[in-house]
């Protein structure tokens, strides 16, 4: 009798967290919070590499995929998913480094300092230019201000000393989150 009444409840509240689940889901089409400042738009863009450089392409900016074919043009825009962020300690200047469209890679076993950063477009925000805050005033941790957002940043394309395609941000106005 006991087994009789114990089920139906069970599935009673599995019901019930379902329709929890898929109405707070329905709030939010970017998945995220609404304040986020992106639109639903953007978001779903951003989970096809193929429709974001399209969308990317009709706005007049440069998708990242295609920064390595402007290498030498002079304030552009590219914009692009940052996939990884990466502090570069063992380098001259201490370089930050966004990473767009894929993270860098580590082999396993390998120390952090023989990650390998693929050939993929970067910014670059150097330490002395990261220290100054009327250059960067929010942080110099980037991460949670740019990590798996669309970022727009605007320079000057250049190869950076891994012959990657590069620009380097001297001031934050040259970045723009979920643009």
């Amino acid at each position: 009798m006991r087994s009789g009444i114990v089920f139906p409840l069970l599935v009673m509240a599995l019901v019930g967290m379902l329709t929890l689940a898929m109405g707070c889901g329905a709030s939010s089409p970017s998945g995220g919070s609404e304040s986020g400042g992106g639109s639903s738009e953007g978001a779903a863009s951003a989970s096809d590499p193929g429709t974001l450089a399209t969308e990317t392409e009709a706005m007049g900016f440069i998708p990242s995929s295609k920064a390595g074919d402007h290498v030498g043009a002079e304030n552009v825009t590219v914009r692009g998913i940052v996939k990884d962020y990466q502090w570069i300690s063992g380098r001259p200047g201490r370089p930050h480094l966004l990473l767009f469209d894929t993270g860098a890679l580590i082999e396993r076993g390998s120390s952090i300092s023989e990650q390998e950063i693929p050939d993929t477009f970067t910014v670059q925000i150097w330490k002395e230019d990261a220290l100054k805050p009327e250059n960067f005033p929010e942080s110099t941790n980037f991460a949670p201000i740019y990590l798996d957002k669309v970022v727009c940043v605007t320079g000057t394309i250049e190869k950076d000393w891994d012959d990657r395609p590069s620009i380097r941000a001297t001031h934050s106005d040259q970045l723009k989150a979920d643009c």
